[in-house]
């Protein structure tokens, strides 16, 4: 739970009601007492229905992507869910090498546990439309595995926010230059980080650097 005054509530009030819905409880204080508490109503998730999955990516072309499935802590703590990186949810949503294994693997994962952000979204859909550019997928493809996409993100996945602070975060992060990692790949790290979520991709340099960053 994360625990702000009553002065820092005020001033992001927005960003902290954002957090609470995505399932982070937010405790406010007043002169260091614990004065109240935002949380999210209760809405039961549903489990993934893999089915529902192999029917949006079985009619499509094999691609011949696919690599090794990773999963990594961003920083030692308690885990409170899986941020499912824009990497695996291609291979969730279109047909690729590791594509049945991922889907019965999402479809076992308690709903619950489950993450995405507004920037793992916008990779998406740019992850989809080069998949297009590129010949692997048709427009009615890419617009049936959006789709996809946002069923999901109302029905089973959390959508954690992206705020500044994730932003400055970046800045830091990528002073590690020996990462050799781009902007928009740290910015998985930085929301990672601030949930204490483990991050799931099959980006190998990013799973590394997830790690090293423990």
């Amino acid at each position: 739970m994360k625990t702000v005054s009553l002065a820092e509530a005020k001033a992001h009030l927005s960003e902290l009601v954002e957090r609470a819905a995505a399932g982070q409880a937010v405790c406010i204080t007043r002169r260091g007492k614990a004065l109240a508490q935002i949380t999210a109503i209760d809405r039961p998730r549903k489990q993934i229905d893999v089915a529902a999955l192999r029917a949006i990516t079985s009619a499509m072309p094999t691609q011949p992507e696919g690599a090794r499935f990773y999963s990594s802590d961003a920083r030692s703590r308690p885990l409170l869910m899986l941020y499912l990186n824009t990497s695996l949810l291609i291979a969730v949503l279109t047909n690729e090498a590791e594509t049945e294994r991922m889907q019965t693997w999402l479809g076992g994962q308690p709903p619950d546990d489950l993450a995405v952000s507004d920037w793992v979204a916008t990779g998406l859909s740019s992850a989809l439309a080069i998949k297009m550019r590129t010949g692997q997928i048709g427009v009615d493809y890419r617009a049936d595995a959006l789709a996809g996409f946002a069923r999901l993100a109302t029905d089973s996945f959390a959508v954690v926010p992206v705020s500044r602070r994730h932003f400055r975060s970046v800045a830091r992060f990528a002073d590690q230059y020996a990462l050799g990692l781009r902007a928009g790949d740290v910015l998985h790290l930085a929301i990672c980080a601030d949930h204490g979520a483990t991050l799931c991709t099959f980006d190998d340099r990013l799973a590394r650097a997830g790690a090293s960053l423990e």
